[in-house]
């Protein structure tokens, strides 16, 4: 499934298709993830606090950059943003593409790290999956068992009108395969297509979670309230212990009044 998203990076939550069900794998143990129920709260993480091994893996498109293009590329900015004359503009393009930094490993490799920070700073990450009986997300997000998984209502989790920057279904890749990202674009919409492709990309590895993701800008708030009624299941973990069980049995029935509360099968 293509991800949602508009060229200039903007979607209505309605517009993303997401399956019915989708599924957050969390800790009871972790006060942070118990935040989901008692404060009816998800959380867009930042990528890289995701995993910085797995998250924003990229490759930058240098190898097919030639004299031509980048003189093109200078003569067009010098055109558009200065008032240089014609000729100056021609003089100016030619001295910048004989001297490009893009021709310097040591920039290239600099300017890969600015883009990265850039994309942790900006966006935030919500990740789903429409399962919520795969072991390995027990073992990994799940507190091996001792946790809980909370299955959400897409269709209510979030305000029809709410702008996303995008959203859709994770796409897996070879490690020999990494997203493109171009070093420069004749289209400003088409980098920020790219950059946030960029945020929907992990290895093949991990293609057993099937992943979806909801992608928003983060800096001023990465928590979005869900109403009570988007939540359709809360799963145990078949280790959790007793005590917790029976306060999160409580939880749900004084909170979430449609919602079932299941045990791991």
């Amino acid at each position: 499934m293509a991800n949602e998203t508009s060229a200039f990076g903007a979607v209505r939550f309605d517009q993303v298709e997401l399956p019915d069900t989708i599924y957050k794998y969390r800790s009871w143990a972790n006060p942070e993830h118990r935040r989901i129920l008692t404060h009816t709260e998800i959380h867009f993480s930042k990528p890289l606090d995701l995993s910085s091994n797995t998250e924003l893996v990229f490759k930058r498109n240098d190898e097919g950059i030639t004299d031509h293009d980048l003189f093109d590329y200078y003569y067009r900015k010098f055109k558009e943003y200065s008032k240089l004359s014609e000729e100056q503009c021609i003089q100016a393009a030619k001295e910048w593409a004989n001297n490009s930094p893009l021709r310097n490993a040591d920039f290239v490799k600099s300017q890969n790290e600015i883009f990265k920070e850039r994309l942790n700073f900006m966006f935030g990450i919500f990740s789903v999956s429409k399962h919520k009986n795969i072991e390995r997300m027990w073992r990994d997000f799940g507190n091996n068992d001792f946790g809980f998984c909370v299955g959400f209502d897409s269709k209510k989790l979030m305000a029809p009108d709410l702008i996303l920057s995008s959203g859709g279904h994770v796409t897996y890749y070879a490690r020999q395969d990494a997203p493109v990202f171009k070093p420069f674009y004749d289209e400003p919409l088409q980098s920020v297509a790219d950059m946030l492709n960029i945020l929907y990309n992990l290895p093949k590895e991990f293609a057993q979670e099937d992943e979806y993701r909801l992608v928003r800008r983060i800096m001023f708030n990465q928590e979005i309230t869900v109403p009570p009624d988007a939540f359709k299941e809360i799963i145990l973990g078949r280790r959790m212990a007793e005590r917790d069980k029976e306060e999160i049995k409580k939880l749900a029935g004084e909170r979430f009044k449609s919602c079932k509360v299941l045990d791991q099968e």
